[in-house]
């Protein structure tokens, strides 16, 4: 049947419409997806940071307004959380997309991450992008491997506002540096990676946000944090690089504050440590949008790739999220997000492992536990004895996620640490296990819900230990051995209070301790030694400190005292062993050059004496203290002398003297004056034993 004209035209004037709600759906879509077109990636973690204390995310007090300003033309996760409660894995978890499992970095104690590891910043270094980290704590240095893919990893800090130890940077400091690197680097398409450390313990924040939360100084420290951020973020507008970039704020693991008796973090696995910020802010993005499902941090790189429409690794277990950022809901009611930590093993407990669910999680340890996350957000009900069943379930959850997230190919995680790195990991507070973790639970083993009492007592003592009050740590370890006596740790760090007190015979005792609780302690072997050495005891001395080289063969610092000792006691012969020992270890030493110099320069017996090699010696020992230290320079003049070089000798011998007195060194000013006379009569300095 033929169609009439009035019905033709309203035909065609449908079709237009149609026609015209295609096309304008169709540059709507194209205007967003062009708005939404990824150039730079800007990463933001902000250390130990609990999500419920950013006002963003409902906490009463204004914490994070330049972060709230953010999220608020961004896509918020209410409900992210973290696999580790501890910086170096959870920041190799966030920047791989893998959990622990897989990664194989379980602490921060001895641990690197393995170049077999695939990193977010090597995937994007090879597509192009301009890669650089600005880290704010030691507990990522480069020796531990997260730098593997940044072209500019600064570890390095200008203010060393700790003294000895120059453990964290403060925000601004970062914050600054980035500036200065996105202004050279505004050209670039970039991929950016800003760690602030302020939240971590101890809270000290700079006004003015101590005086605007003085009651709780964490939270000041977040939003001194914030404040540093809102540079960075004025930063990126100013330069026309806000529109344009993909910016994440988060954090890698959270802080307990108490709760379940654990004042910090690592420890426990409960969500006050887990739970993270998650914000995505997306280029061209202008409202925000909350999503309460399921996440962890693993899933920052698999979405980051999939919004560069760039191949995700099949090996990375967490999620892409870009599902999220449309109109369309994501099925998330099913996803499992796996958590652990090892660190009650340094306190011979079991550790932990976790499984979490939307609404559930399971805590696998001596007595397992199960909470209803919804119901009690604060994990306080335990429901593994009333919903048996249930808790099986997720145990087998838990078994399968770990068994698909072991990586096959074996990689090399283990890290020797020197001495000066536990020491400022220590600094810290971080005194994990550096053994392997096997992921049994040995039912022997206490619960760590029984033994966080003892580690919160010795935590109190380390903290005064850490400020040099040693009475008052020694106070608190008195409390944490009598509740666990048969902690070798805890007697150790007493004696460590006695020593720095020149209490040696009260350190020798506490150092004994330890070793009869554990025989194989080669830190109290160390200092029990040290604490001979002081009492002028060289015989015991030599034979803690060679217990040190039998269990640590490559701990260099007892091989000088050792030689030293040995010369003191005439054995010349077996000294040089030891020194020469020390110096394949650590080549440029001066103490022990110098000391093995005057050995081989002044010794009588011919086996042992070698001018030519004692000069050599001395000469490097010299330039290595800028020839303005007097032992090493009298050390040289005897060297020359020995030599037949008189004139030098007398030349280095006057450098010697006057440095001596300009210290203060009366007697030594005076035995090198009488040298110095000898050098000119053309005589040597006395041959020893």
């Amino acid at each position: 049947m033929a169609l009439s004209k009035k019905s033709k035209y309203s035909f065609k004037l449908i079709l237009l419409v149609i026609v015209g709600t295609l096309f304008f759906m169709w540059t709507r879509f194209q205007a967003e997806s062009s708005a939404r077109k990824v150039r730079n990636i800007v990463l933001i973690s902000i250390d130990t940071c609990r999500m419920d204390h950013l006002s963003c995310y409902g906490f009463p007090k204004p914490t994070t307004p330049n972060i709230d300003a953010v999220a608020g033309e961004s896509i918020l996760f209410e409900n992210a959380v973290s696999p580790i409660p501890l910086t170096l894995p959870a920041h190799t978890s966030m920047l791989t997309g893998t959990n622990p499992v897989y990664h194989d970095v379980h602490h921060n104690l001895g641990y690197q991450v393995s170049p077999e590891n695939l990193t977010l910043p090597e995937i994007l270094r090879e597509q192009g992008y301009t890669t650089a980290a600005f880290i704010g704590s030691f507990v990522l240095d480069s020796k531990f491997g997260l730098d593997q893919g940044f072209d500019t990893y600064n570890d390095e800090f200008e203010d060393v506002h700790q003294a000895v130890t120059i453990n964290e940077r403060k925000a601004s400091e970062t914050s600054r540096l980035a500036g200065d690197w996105l202004e050279k680097n505004r050209a670039d398409k970039f991929f950016l990676f800003l760690h602030f450390y302020d939240p971590h313990d101890d809270y000290d924040p700079p006004e003015p946000a101590a005086s605007k939360f003085p009651d709780d100084l964490y939270s000041g420290e977040i939003a001194y944090t914030d404040d540093c951020i809102g540079q960075v973020i004025k930063t990126l507008k100013r330069l026309g690089l806000y529109e344009s970039s993909l910016i994440i704020i988060t954090s890698d693991h959270g802080e307990m504050l108490g709760e379940h008796n654990e004042s910090t973090h690592g420890f426990f696995i409960y969500q006050s440590a887990l739970r993270v910020p998650l914000i995505f802010k997306l280029p061209g993005n202008r409202k925000r949008k909350s999503v309460p499902g399921l996440t962890s941090i693993i899933d920052i790189v698999p979405t980051i790739l999939q919004m560069l429409e760039l191949e995700i690794p099949s090996h990375i277990q967490g999620k892409d999220l870009s599902g999220y950022f449309g109109k369309n809901a994501i099925d998330d009611k099913d996803r499992h997000v796996y958590c652990e930590t090892q660190e009650p093993a340094a306190y011979g407990a079991n550790g932990l492992l976790g499984v979490i669910s939307p609404r559930y999680k399971y805590i696998q340890t001596t007595r397992p536990e199960l909470y209803d996350l919804i119901n009690d957000p604060c994990e306080l009900n335990d429901l593994s004895l009333t919903e048996p069943k249930r808790a099986r379930m997720m145990q087998a959850t838990l078994s399968r996620i770990m068994e698909e997230s072991v990586n096959q190919t074996p990689t090399d995680t283990r890290m020797p640490l020197d001495d000066e790195a536990v020491r400022r990991l220590g600094a810290l507070g971080y005194v994990g296990s550096t053994e392997a973790e096997d992921f049994v639970f040995d039912q022997s083993r206490p619960d760590p819900k029984d033994v966080i009492a003892f580690v919160t007592q010795s935590s109190k003592g380390f903290n005064f230990l850490h400020s040099e009050k040693y009475n008052e740590a020694i106070a608190e370890y008195d409390k944490a051995i009598a509740l666990k006596p048969e902690f070798p740790k805890t007697y150790y760090n007493r004696g460590y209070c006695y020593m720095a007190l020149k209490n040696y015979d009260q350190a020798i005792v506490d150092f004994s301790l330890a070793i009869e609780r554990d025989p194989n302690y080669s830190d109290a072997y160390d200092n029990r030694g040290t604490c001979y050495r002081h009492k002028g005891d060289d015989l015991r001395s030599i034979s803690d400190y060679i217990r040190v080289v039998e269990l640590n063969p490559d701990k260099s610092d007892v091989r000088k005292y050792i030689g030293l000792a040995l010369i003191r006691i005439g054995k010349s012969q077996e000294a040089i062993v030891h020194l020469r020992e020390g110096l394949k270890l650590k080549q440029d030493w001066p103490v022990v050059l110098n000391t093995l110099a005057w050995v081989l320069a002044t010794h009588k017996d011919k086996n042992i004496y070698d001018a030519t090699e004692a000069l050599e010696l001395a000469q490097r020992a010299c330039k290595l203290t800028n020839n303005a230290n007097h032992i090493t320079l009298h050390t040289l003049a005897v060297a020359y002398a020995e030599n037949d070089r008189f004139n030098k000798a007398v030349e280095v011998c006057r450098k010697a003297v006057d440095i001596a007195i300009t210290a203060g060194r009366k007697d030594l000013t005076n035995k090198f004056r009488s040298h110095l006379q000898l050098f000119k009569a053309e005589r040597t300095v006395p041959r020893i034993e």
